[in-house]
This record gives structure tokens, sequence and C-alpha cells, in this order.
């Protein structure tokens, strides 16, 4: 079915620009589904995106959109967008999306393909959630493509990962409720207080004769700006197991009772980060390469920042280009 198009904190018009149908509905969360298209027919891809923020920086703008990208390869696109928590999904714990949602919507798009297997991509936190499902379930995923996805939440050089390990969780979620997006935005943003602001001015300034591009440039602001709550018992239980404790590098992840031991993995993967990113440092999306198994393993980097790698002009003209060749070989 068709569902109306939303507006991000009533900054302007809608922000994803690609034509989408819903297929699966859960709670807050919308399974959306994006037809091939052109001739030509490859197998279809599930993406999982992060709590944080909004999944419409996938579809940020008809120039720089890694949706249309996709279907423009022929093939569906299947994107679970997590929505924003209500009151009722403060107390969700963290396997419950994982084991729960995110496998209740793998199986919605495998019997809309008709298959047995999905090509799966997860980016940033949704990139780790995504490890922990192909984990636990490595004979549903056929192939693994994630993108400036956190492994390592200990490395010398991560930022954000002190910011959260500094995190006072009991007073984030006073009252046991869900975690204000506004705060945590703020957090980010003193990760870098100067610089994304200052870039985006620029870009703004160098855009000021290029129509689409403005807009394009409009559209990343907009998004910059919408940040949702996080569903507070999971965002409590992520900080903790990840940040604090590390346990997906260290190997003692445990998920809704059964271990995660990204040794399971038995699909082809292939890791996509950025040298600039200033959240997502690449040595902990590099180590993920000495978890497992070699001969699967394959690895891109992008001289760019976080958001770079779905925004920018060359970053558009080779990423896209790369995940075809990797799930068609």
């Amino acid at each position: 079915m068709d569902t109306p198009s939303f507006t991000a904190n009533g900054l302007g018009r809608d922000t994803q620009v690609t034509h989408r149908q819903s297929l699966w509905v859960r709670g807050s969360a919308v399974l959306w589904c994006y037809r091939a298209l052109g001739h030509q027919r490859e197998l279809p891809i599930f993406i999982v995106y992060s709590f944080v923020n909004r999944p419409s920086l996938l579809d940020i703008s008809p120039q720089r959109s890694l949706i249309r990208a996709l279907i423009e390869q022929g093939r569906d696109v299947y994107l679970l967008d997590w929505g924003v928590p209500t009151q009722h999904d403060s107390q969700r714990h963290l396997a419950e999306y994982v084991v729960g949602y995110l496998d209740d919507a793998i199986s919605a798009a495998l019997a809309d393909a008709g298959l047995k297997r999905i090509d799966l991509l997860g980016v940033c936190q949704g990139g780790t959630l995504v490890l922990c499902y192909a984990a636990l379930h490595p004979r549903r995923i056929r192939r693994l493509v994630l993108m400036v996805t956190p492994v390592d939440f200990a490395t010398d050089s991560d930022r954000l990962a002190r910011y959260a390990v500094a995190m006072d969780l009991s007073k984030m979620r006073a009252g046991g409720g869900n975690v204000s997006g506004r705060w945590l935005k703020l957090g980010f943003q003193a990760l870098k207080p100067f610089g994304s602001r200052l870039n985006g001015l620029l870009a703004m300034q160098d855009a000021r004769n290029d129509d689409s591009l403005l807009e394009h440039h409009r559209c990343t602001a907009r998004w910059v700006a919408d940040s949702p709550d996080q569903p507070g018992l999971a965002f409590e239980e992520f900080i903790t197991l990840f940040y604090k404790e590390n346990r997906l590098a260290a190997g003692s992840l445990v998920m809704d009772g059964r271990a995660v031991d990204l040794a399971q993995l038995r699909m082809p993967v292939l890791n996509i980060y950025a040298l600039q990113d200033h959240l997502i440092p690449i040595e902990s999306s590099m180590a993920l390469g000495s978890l497992v198994s070699s001969h699967l393993y394959q690895s891109m980097e992008v001289n760019t920042g976080h958001m770079g790698v779905f925004t920018a002009r060359q970053a558009h003209l080779t990423v896209p280009a790369r995940i075809q060749l990797f799930l068609s070989s």
C-alpha cells in the first residue's frame, strides 16, 4: 500500500524522493519497498538503517540517491525504517529489534521476493545490528554489505566512543522513557562543533548558481536537523553492550540467549568505510577483517566523511558500482 509522505520536524518538503510502498508494519517500524527500474533484473537487497537520524539520507535527492542507484541496477530495494519510538517502545530490549522486528521484516521481504536468502546491507549502527543478525541467522543471508559500520568500539581514535562511555544513562532515561533525539544531536555536534556547519554553509555558497545542487544541500541540511528520539531501553543496552563493554569485537555478546559469534558468518562480506569519518573511525570498521574468514572479506575505502559516503558526488559515482560488482560476482 502507498503511505503518505512525511515532513521532518516541519522543515519543508518531503524528505524522500523515490516512489515506495509499505510492505510490512509493526509498531513504529515500516518496511518500505522500492521497485526495480528498467528491464534488467538483479536479486533484491534489504537495507537496515540506524536508529539515529532518518534513513532518508539514502534517498536524499534525485542527484545523490543510493536507493535510486540500486533500483536502476534492476533490483528491488527493501528498507527497514525504525520510525519514531513511542512510549510503548521505551521498554523494548535491543534483542527484540534484532531477533524480532528485523527477522520478521526479512521474512516479509523474502516472501515478497519468493526467495529463501537475501542480500543484506547495514548502515552505521544498522550495520552493527545486521552483523548480529547475520551471525545468528547465516543461512538467511546470501551476501552482506556494511557501510560506515562500527565493529570495534574501543579504538584509540574513537571520540564518539569516549562520549558514549561517559554517558549517564540513568539521567538520560529519567522516568524510564525514551532518549531525546535533540539531546543526542547536540552531543554529535560537539564532536565536530564548527566543521560540519561551516562545510554546509560553504557548500551552499558554492552551489548558489546550480539549482539542483543547491536543493541537494538544502535536503541534506534538513536531514541533519531532524534527530528522532531513541527507544530508551534498547539505546541503553546498545551503549552498554557495545560501547562500554565492547562485546561484539570481544566475542562475548549474547542476544536472546544466543552467542553472537562473527566467526559464524558464512557469506561474502563487503565492508565500506570512510577515511575522513569523525564518527566511526576506520580502525573501528576495519576490525571486522580480523574477525571473519579472510576469503569471504572484501573492503572499500572512500575518501570522504561519514555522510559523504552517501551524499558526495564522487562517492555516488563509485560506491553503488562497487556494490553492484560485489552482489553480482
